[in-house]
């Protein structure tokens, strides 16, 4: 499943539509929009901010973060990725 679909099942889930949860991202809905429907790419920052509106257990994050590695094609993305969560 990709990343977009598995955030919109966590979403659901919780019971939040598009607009509540892109409030709390301090994005707009249609930003939002996009990363449902994998339209954009979505930074290690947004998916760390996500999983903390979203109040998702380590396990759920991670399996994320698993799908994220995934989908970047280069290893510098991943790299500078790993980097901006360390703090480094």
């Amino acid at each position: 499943m990709l990343i977009g679909h598995k955030i919109k099942n966590l979403r659901y889930n919780r019971k939040l539509s598009q607009e509540e949860l892109a409030s709390l991202l301090n994005i707009s809905q249609k930003q939002y929009s996009l990363i449902e429907s994998n339209q954009t790419k979505i930074t290690f920052e947004r998916l760390q901010k996500i999983a903390k509106v979203l109040g998702l257990s380590d396990e759920e994050y991670f399996e994320l973060v698993k799908e994220k590695t995934k989908s970047i094609s280069e290893k510098g993305d991943l790299i500078s990725g790993f980097k901006i969560n360390l703090g480094l």
